[in-house]
């Protein structure tokens, strides 16, 4: 019964009835004994076969589904796992919209270039005629999820995927809004998951409240983007070239939800106060990071006419002006925890925020639509209203917006800023432990005999460091990194490497290949030695630099005691390498193998530049 559905669902590629037969099926599981029965059976069967591989020693293939850069939130996850012997991290890339209008996929292309470019490994969700990739190809066994809506405009649906492969659901948002109780904590599409992450204990109590299955796949993982507070010298860490001016930064992050009846978006209302602030205050730099689905939520009105005093096209031409001026950036990248701690303020109406932005400590200013019908204490959570009255300045008009950014940024006057720490350390304890905490979760699940969730204490089955007293610690990562390489004619590709390892590691050390060794290649580099070895020096991820005399790394890792070596994927499951893991794995060494940027070499610059010399 369950299989005809799911069959029906494949072949189904009407986009309304497609969505309507998914919520039917979801529905069904989460309600018809039969077909729930069907469901669980399905999913101890692959559950029994990833145990398997676990209990072999095989690597686990874990794949992030990524709808958008700005929505990409699992990275202290994928490096957790990236320095695991237990798991294969990757990317798949798609977009939630792919039917919905014609621009979906180059836009999610823009993603997954960004993303390998970054250094993950990434994959395409698509062919080159744009139908969805065949992911039976990939060998996925856990597959993330954190947009529970992607079925309704994209091929890549979530019953489908939950279905074929262990999922894992973690929310985009904190839930800090009661009106959505039934959306975050009972839609059929979310339940069926294998695992679903409550972002604190906190969430999961609601979660043991409100779902009406009781919550029994939820487990308190935390929020493993927000470990990144706890972790100083990652790339996220680097100020935007622009903003290396030594002034404040502050962060203008509007909510997406612009007229509906979830009335929290102020952006229609405030949209030229935000830029006569930054015209105003030439001292102040000002990024502008719009939830990802504001422009989508512009695009809508246009289709349909409404007018809210700013179109879709105005809004291009908005984000024009604010990377055409001095002081303004727009950002839409996911990785944006770094930026929260590197700024003096926010200025927001997104709910997610009034939590996300707390541990930072700085002071925000929180948007409310004037519009709102019912009390405050009705919409938020008693958490949200905490942070808010305590911690954080409401605003319900440009005047009283005016003068908090005077107050705050001028007169250097935050009266609550004891209260957001007390607040802080109250809501996020072991902050920075969450992707630990995740992924020893897994393990502990795939390498017992125990059902996933003995849930009557779901948090008891997590294995956390703690001290002698029972508290949760911040796990220490003495993790010496080692790469190697020429680094002739330093490039784009040798940075994004080494900012990508150094955020893996605590120390990275770079061998630089001699000139000898170079020429014993058959190659001769084109900047001698001595200089190459300054150039990497001086780079801010490189904590040391030694020579690279031969080609035995596993001789330089034991020397330096380096826990990791990062080398170029080309290598990847080639018969050499494969030999090779099994001796750095005796030596209790990881290897990690970062995709390389596309586009650029030192030998395809050399190559230009000899072509540019002989007049070619």
């Amino acid at each position: 019964m369950l299989e005809k559905l799911i069959e029906d669902l494949r072949h189904t590629s009407d986009v309304k009835a497609r969505r309507e037969l998914t919520e039917k099926v979801a529905r069904a599981i989460n309600n018809d004994p039969v077909i729930q029965g069907e469901w669980l059976a399905k999913e101890g069967e692959k559950l029994d076969k990833v145990k398997a591989k676990f209990a072999s020693g095989k690597r686990i293939n874990v794949y992030f589904v990524v709808n958008y850069a700005a929505k990409f939130e699992f990275s202290t996850v994928y490096r957790e796992m990236a320095l695991s012997d237990h798991f294969a991290p990757h990317l798949l890339v798609v977009s939630p919209k792919d039917q919905e209008y014609a621009g979906a996929i180059p836009e999610a292309h823009d993603t997954y270039e960004r993303l390998l470019n970054n250094g993950y490994s990434a994959v395409w969700g698509y062919a080159t005629d744009d139908s969805p990739l065949d992911l039976s190809k990939l060998d996925i066994d856990i597959l993330f999820i954190n947009n529970p809506n992607m079925y309704k405009f994209s091929t890549y649906n979530n019953v489908i995927l939950s279905y074929e492969y262990l999922s894992i659901y973690e929310p985009y948002s904190y839930h800090v809004v009661n009106k959505n109780r039934d959306y975050e904590f009972n839609s059929s599409v979310v339940n069926i998951s294998w695992m679903i992450v409550a972002f604190s204990d906190y969430l999961l109590k609601r979660w043991q409240t409100y779902s009406k299955r009781g919550a029994r796949n939820v487990f308190s993982g935390g929020d493993p983007k927000l470990d990144v507070f706890a972790q100083a010298g990652t790339a996220q860490d680097e100020v935007p070239t622009k903003f290396q001016n030594g002034n404040p930064i502050v962060i203008i992050a509007p909510h997406w939800s612009v007229e509906t009846d979830l009335k929290m978006a102020t952006f229609h209302i405030y949209f030229s106060l935000f830029e006569h602030l930054r015209q105003d205050h030439p001292d102040v730099n000002f990024v502008f990071k719009p939830h990802p689905d504001l422009p989508n939520r512009l695009r809508s009105l246009k289709r349909n006419g409404q007018t809210i005093g700013i179109g879709f096209d105005d809004y291009l031409q908005y984000l024009k002006n604010w990377n055409e001026s001095d002081n303004g950036l727009y950002i839409d990248d996911g990785e944006y925890i770094g930026l929260f701690r590197q700024s003096a303020l926010l200025i927001t109406d997104s709910g997610s925020f009034i939590a996300e932005y707390l541990p930072s400590l700085h002071p925000c200013i929180y948007l409310l639509n004037q519009n709102r019908e019912d009390r405050l204490n009705d919409f938020f959570t008693s958490e949200a209203m905490e942070i808010l009255n305590d911690g954080y300045y409401c605003c319900t008009n440009g005047d009283e917006i005016l003068a908090y950014f005077d107050q705050l940024m001028h007169d250097h006057l935050d009266p609550k800023r004891a209260k957001r720490e007390e607040l802080s350390r109250k809501m996020f304890p072991g902050l920075g432990s969450s992707a630990q905490k995740i992924v020893h979760h897994i393990e502990d699940v795939l390498s017992a005999g125990q059902p996933s969730f003995p849930n009557s204490d779901a948090a008891a089955c997590v294995p956390l460091d703690t001290d002698d007293g029972g508290n949760v610690t911040i796990r220490e990562f003495p993790v010496v990194g080692y790469t190697a390489g020429v680094f002739d004619l330093f490039h784009i590709g040798h940075l994004n490497l080494l900012r990508n390892a150094r955020g893996m590691c605590d120390r990275l050390v770079v061998g630089v290949t001699t000139d000898e060794l170079v020429a014993y290649k058959n190659k001769r580099a084109v900047i001698p030695f001595s200089e190459r070895v300054e150039i990497v020096r001086s780079s801010r991820y490189v904590d040391a630099v030694v020579a690279q005399d031969d080609m035995d790394k596993l001789v330089m890792c034991k020397k330096l005691k380096a826990k990791v070596l990062f080398v170029g994927d080309d290598w990847y499951d080639t018969d050499k390498w494969n030999d090779y893991e099994k001796e750095f794995q005796i030596a209790g060494i990881r290897i990690v193998y970062f995709p390389y940027t596309q586009g650029v070499s030192s030998t395809l610059l050399n190559d230009v530049l000899r072509r540019l010399r002989d007049g070619e």
